[in-house]
């Protein structure tokens, strides 16, 4: 198994007839304008969603029993972290997980990371790493 794609956007549903529908979809940039005069305290937020695709590889070799974490971090800190427990099942060769909606607070440009490992008995077998560029632009009043 291996993680394909991360996207990061606004909002995920789930439809009528078991789709999904990803709302806002960023590119690697998100642009975000705060009043000079904000407050810096507390901090302006954004809130964000992920879907994360993993691809079945080849039925035989994939783990049956797998983990999927997820680690969101601001620049160096980390400001959530998601485990789920899978378990391969059915003909799909393509899975969806997707990840719940997450508050970034936003003080200065920095970086947002979305790194997603696959695990099997505590050892990565695969791991991915998505990167949204935040830039913050102070506007005059």
């Amino acid at each position: 198994m291996k993680v394909n794609n991360v996207l990061i956007c606004e909002d995920i549903r789930m439809e009528v007839g078991n789709k999904l529908s990803a709302m806002g979809i960023f590119g690697d940039t998100l642009n975000i304008e705060i009043p000079e005069i904000a407050a810096t305290e507390p901090q302006a937020a954004v809130i964000l969603a992920a879907l994360i695709t993993i691809e079945k590889i080849d039925s035989k070799t994939d783990p049956k029993d797998y983990s999927i974490i997820v680690s969101i971090a601001l620049g160096k800190n980390i400001i959530g972290k998601m485990i789920a427990k899978g378990a391969s099942a059915g003909n799909g060769k393509i899975l969806h997980l997707t990840v719940p909606k997450f508050s970034v607070p936003l003080l200065d440009s920095d970086k947002l990371f979305i790194n997603v490992q696959l695990t099997k008995k505590e050892k990565v077998t695969n791991e991915y790493k998505a990167i949204l560029n935040i830039n913050v632009t102070k506007t005059a009043p």
